[in-house]
């Protein structure tokens, strides 16, 4: 083996230094190629983790968001349903408030008409007892004149 490759030595030789050169820089590019691959390959397979847990990233923060927009229309919902009930516990109170005062204003007028046929009826009470009094008068009148005269 050392004799062919002093053989294939000597025939370089003849050729000149450049080709020992040239197979010099082809074996340190192979030796470059064979050491870069390896590197290459952890390289991308870092990239494609990176690129993986990047998109894992996005994926979560996509769904927290969506999360987040959900619980936001719950909450929205549930204000407006609260913000109903509480408007239909008013209107209910309201239309209460107003019945009750329809029916005081009711109660009232009737209230104001019997106070006012009572006072018609003092008063003809007044003008009867008035009258009464002044037959009185006359009947007493009368029997003091015929006890005067019964008296003579």
């Amino acid at each position: 083996m050392e004799s062919a490759a002093t053989e294939a030595v000597t025939q370089m030789a003849a050729f000149g230094p450049e080709w020992l050169f040239a197979i010099v820089v082809c074996g340190l590019l192979v030796f470059a190629v064979i050491k870069f691959i390896p590197m290459l390959q952890e390289w991308n397979l870092q990239r494609l983790e990176l690129q993986k847990t990047e998109a894992e990233g996005r994926h979560e923060i996509e769904v927290m968001r969506e999360k987040r927009k959900a619980d936001e229309e719950a909450s929205r919902e549930q204000r407006d349903r609260e913000r109903s009930e509480a408007e239909g516990r008013w209107a209910a109170q309201y239309d209460r408030a107003v019945a009750a005062q329809e029916k005081s204003n009711v109660v009232i007028e009737a209230l104001k008409n019997q106070i006012e046929v009572q006072n018609a009826q003092l008063m003809d009470s007044k003008a009867n007892s008035k009258s009464m009094g002044e037959h009185l008068a006359n009947i007493e009148k009368m029997v003091s004149t015929m006890h005067g005269e019964l008296m003579k």
